[in-house]
């Protein structure tokens, strides 16, 4: 690599793992267990919003470094990693398909601030901001059902989990839709099934996205991935309860106060 095709290749990449981290870590956690509506959460709501952006844009600018595939080849080959698929060609394609898939699910779990108005409104209609995510995910998810489906034969132990993926980005997508309408959502769905559903899916995408990277990175965290993953589980659980005793509560307490 040339210096500044090193020094945007890296910075780029660090910038992008940082920000994940912040907002996997930090951000969504705090937004998850906040009040909806309130001013923290507003407050933070605009934080959140440009910290996707930055994870984006980062990511975006590191993909289309002249030096990405080269970079990927060498890097893999240092760390002892075969190739993923049967010709290195789908290298970069791999890495393109999860960065657009984990931004949609920041970016959709982010936009229930902005398509709800509270438990009686009607979620607006969507913005062509919208409709281009989901497309953008229907592709991808199709592109990786593709990549999954031709190297069947390889016996590569991703193609089989890479085509279940795909099919269940392709359910997430039509769920996402099924909440543009109120006529096409399910009888159960209500906005505060919906407002902790759409927080989990992009809270998770980012974290997943966070440990992805750190485990390939850092090989003594391997051993802990399990344990990582199960205490992951326990504490999205705990969140989920926590945000549904909450809107219990608050739901009473307003029963309690109308008039009459």
């Amino acid at each position: 690599m040339s210096g500044l095709d090193d020094l945007w290749f890296h910075g780029a990449r660090w910038i992008h793992i940082a920000a994940g981290a912040f907002a996997a870590l930090v951000l969504f956690p705090l937004q998850f267990l906040a009040a909806p509506g309130g001013p923290r959460h507003r407050a933070r709501r605009r934080i959140v919003t440009i910290t996707v952006w930055v994870i984006a844009i980062a990511g975006a600018a590191m993909l289309v470094n002249p030096e990405f595939s080269g970079f990927w080849t060498t890097d893999s080959t240092d760390l002892g990693f075969p190739t993923f698929f049967s010709t290195q060609v789908y290298e970069p394609l791999f890495f393109v398909y999860l960065d657009v898939i984990l931004l949609y699910l920041a970016l959709t779990g982010m936009h229930v601030w902005r398509r709800d108005r509270g438990p009686d409104a009607l979620p607006a209609l969507p913005r062509p901001f919208d409709i281009v995510l989901a497309l953008g995910l229907l592709g991808c998810s199709a592109g990786a059902i593709t990549l999954g489906i031709v190297d069947w034969d390889t016996g590569f132990t991703w193609t089989r989990p890479f085509v279940g993926v795909g099919v269940l980005l392709v359910v997430i997508v039509v769920w996402d839709l099924s909440t543009w309408r109120p006529g096409f959502r399910p009888r159960t769905h209500t906005w505060q099934h919906h407002h902790t559903t759409r927080l989990v899916v992009a809270w998770s995408g980012l974290f997943y996205a966070v440990e992805l990277r750190a485990r390939i990175r850092f090989d003594a965290m391997a051993p802990w991935s399990h344990r990582i993953d199960l205490a992951w589980v326990l504490l999205v659980a705990v969140a989920v309860v926590a945000a549904n005793a909450r809107f219990r509560r608050e739901a009473r307490r307003a029963t309690a106060s109308a008039p009459g």
